[in-house]
């Protein structure tokens, strides 16, 4: 359903996020490629709000570390090199 939502408005940055959390939190193998790939887009759109922002002078030292934490959220999950080697319905 949220892919859905990010097909009728994809310029939302939240969105992109959010879906790429959720990826990371299906149970028990989480989507580590989806994820990354919805982080990766979140991430690039922030890039580019920020450098917007930046341009129009509107540059604001009253970020709270919401974006920093984001960004650097986005960027370990992107290095990580985890494959999704879930064994469904295999008992050990």
């Amino acid at each position: 359903m949220a892919t859905e939502l990010i097909d009728e408005d994809d310029e939302n940055i939240e969105l992109w996020y959010l879906v790429g959390v959720a990826s990371l939190s299906i149970h028990p193998c989480p989507d580590y490629e989806s994820a990354r790939y919805y982080l990766e887009h979140a991430k690039e759109m922030i890039g580019a709000m920020m450098e917007m922002d930046r341009v129009d002078g509107n540059v604001s030292d009253s970020d709270d570390g919401t974006v920093t934490y984001v960004i650097m959220f986005i960027e370990s999950m992107s290095s990580c090199r985890v494959r999704n080697q879930c064994m469904r319905g295999s008992m050990s």
